[in-house]
């Protein structure tokens, strides 16, 4: 992240990247169970759906665990940088 970044910015970002990868894990394991199943195009794609929105969900609810360190983190070290200088 560039250090001119707020911890907003930085707390926002670590969130979605939180958010687009449970829900691509979660759609993605939808797919394999599907297709291990041998089910048609509209079972597929509808899991994959309500894997997406799964993931989605669990991300709202666990994101904030990886992004609240992320943007404190964030902040020591531009304070810590700013300080050295």
């Amino acid at each position: 992240m560039r250090p001119e970044a707020n911890a907003w910015r930085v707390l926002l970002s670590a969130w979605a990247g939180v958010l687009l990868g449970l829900a691509l894990a979660n759609a993605l394991r939808a797919v394999a169970a599907v297709l291990a199943v041998g089910a048609g195009p509209v079972a597929l794609f509808a899991y994959a759906l309500a894997g997406a929105l799964t993931g989605l969900l669990w991300a709202v609810c666990l994101g904030w665990v990886c992004a609240v360190p992320a943007a404190l983190a964030h902040r020591l070290t531009v304070r810590t940088r700013a300080a050295s200088t």
